[in-house]
């Protein structure tokens, strides 16, 4: 008997499984056969140790959502193995079945797993103060935060929790609207851990952010700004730029297509800051982006990176970062060119007296870095 089918038997038999439940071993082993080819012929799964099988299992799960859940599926110890992996980027929603659990009077889980395990939460329709509030407090551990489409008019308990040190995320994305009035500031604790922040400016709901205080975000290396709703991005941009911490790195300014093609490029080119770059959101792939040094990415792709963030790379702060790199290159060249005319004109020119012309090679009196 081949090791794929002797695996299955085995494996088939031990989990006692009924055979309504058969199409799910036959997915789960169609994503263990690559690992288990590497074993020897005589093997088979149940021979495994336990250590081991569950490494298998992890490494499935951990691929993708819909492979996880395939897992947890097989059995008992299975589904203990897995469920770490399937709680780790949790998406909720007003109908989904998170909130369901994490709501219930009594759990099979221990009180701290969601907790420990939890790294990563995307609100998505959820409107209900109290269910937020209740998610964040059994999420304490939450590495990731996103508050996305939850109903307008900012929320009690997101408001309670940026003025508690609970959460302490790298990673925030947020709409500016969402802050209550007297507090649009980035003084809050749930700032203070902060690299990756968000945030979908809504300048008509919510007037008065004290972008100021950004410069007391000591951690802060990238920064996002949705300005689509926003009349004159340049010159909205203009204004946090002079705040942003001596830590920073790069600056992602979100339009959409239809945006001023003057400030586009105004803005592409670094004249609002070296370290930004421009981003295009829409609904097609297929778009091009109208001048160089930006890109185009889908409300889906944007979304993923916060759904799931560990599974998707490159987000829109890597790519900004290399179209920043690109730019730098591109504008270091054009100064060296224009250095070497200006050198050759000022040695060679019959207008200059000699007395006036360089006589230092143009290696050793150029000023721009990484010249030998």
């Amino acid at each position: 008997m081949s090791f794929r089918r002797f695996a299955w038997a085995s494996f088939h038999h031990k989990s006692g499984l009924p055979p309504s439940h058969h199409h799910r071993l036959v997915r789960v082993f169609s994503l263990l056969i690559p690992h288990m080819e590497q074993l020897p012929p005589s093997s088979s799964f149940s021979d495994l140790p336990e250590d081991i099988a569950r490494i298998v299992f992890q490494l499935v799960a951990d691929r993708a959502t819909t492979d996880a859940l395939a897992c947890a599926l097989v059995c008992k110890m299975a589904k203990l193995w897995v469920e770490p992996s399937i709680y780790r980027e949790v998406v909720v929603d007003a109908g989904g079945l998170f909130l369901r659990t994490v709501k219930a009077p009594t759990s099979t889980k221990p009180p701290d797993f969601f907790a420990v395990h939890v790294k990563s939460l995307f609100f998505e329709s959820v409107e209900n103060d109290v269910a937020i509030a209740e998610v964040l407090q059994k999420c304490r551990s939450v590495t990731s935060l996103a508050f996305w489409d939850i109903g307008s008019g900012y929320k009690t308990s997101l408001s309670q929790n940026l003025s508690t040190i609970a959460l302490t995320p790298t990673r925030l994305s947020l709409l500016t609207d969402l802050v209550p009035p007297t507090g649009r500031h980035f003084r809050h604790p749930i700032f203070q851990a902060v690299t990756h922040l968000d945030l979908c400016v809504e300048p008509n709901k919510s007037p008065g952010w004290t972008w100021t205080t950004l410069k007391e975000m000591a951690s802060l290396t990238h920064l996002s700004l949705f300005l689509s709703n926003v009349g004159g991005p340049r010159q909205f941009a203009q204004v946090p730029v002079k705040y942003l911490p001596p830590s920073f790195r790069v600056l992602v300014i979100c339009v959409h297509r239809s945006a001023d093609d003057d400030e586009i490029k105004a803005m592409s080119e670094g004249r609002v800051d070296p370290r930004a770059m421009v981003a295009f959101l829409g609904t097609s792939a297929a778009e091009e982006p109208p001048c160089r040094h930006t890109f185009f990415m889908t409300w889906t792709e944007f979304q993923n990176e916060w759904k799931h963030p560990s599974k998707v790379y490159p987000d829109a702060w890597t790519r900004a970062e290399k179209l920043i790199e690109q730019r730098q290159l591109e504008q270091s060249g054009k100064c060296k060119t224009i250095l070497l005319n200006v050198f050759m004109c000022r040695r060679t020119s019959p207008f200059i007296p000699q007395s006036l012309r360089p006589s230092t090679p143009l290696e050793s009196s150029c000023p721009i870095k990484g010249n030998p």
